[in-house]
């Protein structure tokens, strides 16, 4: 059986953008819960290629010796964050690099968003594969939670306390479409 591959979406844009007043001791003690949590249940992190929060899970999940994927924009190797283990180049800079990382995992925990994430939770959503928000993180993740992101109604985006229960999530959605 093949391990779940799982995306962590967070915008970059909270730490590129500082004015927003982030605790970051925050964000950094979540990123160590997410990577753990992904690492304990035997799985792949997937995220993106720069700092912050993404480098942050990349690296809890690296130290639990599990394997990490990172997509980038790039047209080259070796510009991912240090914790990363695959690299996948994409020379995509025109916003058609946001089904990559839905197209490749299995499902997604959310726990925050903005435009460029969005079009990220847009595939998952399209592809119908599970989303969940993690509670208590920011109003924008928690805005999603227990919604549907169109009338069609094809995925509705969860909720869960923890990332641990986040995955829980996930794998309860994929053994329901299984089924």
């Amino acid at each position: 059986m093949k391990k779940l591959q799982i995306a962590v979406i967070w915008s970059a844009g909270s730490q590129q953008y500082n004015q927003w007043g982030f605790d970051f001791d925050t964000l950094y003690q979540l990123s160590y819960e997410v990577g753990f949590a992904i690492a304990q249940e035997w799985r792949h992190c997937i995220t993106w290629w720069k700092c912050g929060i993404m480098e942050w899970a990349a690296k809890w999940a690296k130290e639990w010796w599990w394997v990490t994927i990172g997509i980038a924009k790039w047209h080259k190797r070796n510009i991912c964050n240090d914790y990363i283990d695959v690299e996948i180049i994409t020379n995509m800079w025109n916003g058609w690099d946001g089904f990559l990382i839905p197209h490749s995992a299995d499902g997604a925990i959310i726990l925050w968003w903005w435009v460029g994430t969005l079009k990220e939770i847009s595939w998952f959503y399209l592809e119908s594969k599970p989303l969940v928000a993690v509670e208590n993180t920011w109003w924008r993740a928690q805005k999603l939670a227990w919604t549907y992101l169109d009338p069609r109604e094809l995925v509705r985006i969860g909720s869960a306390q923890t990332p641990k229960d986040a995955i829980a999530y996930i794998k309860q959605h994929l053994t329901t479409q299984q089924n």
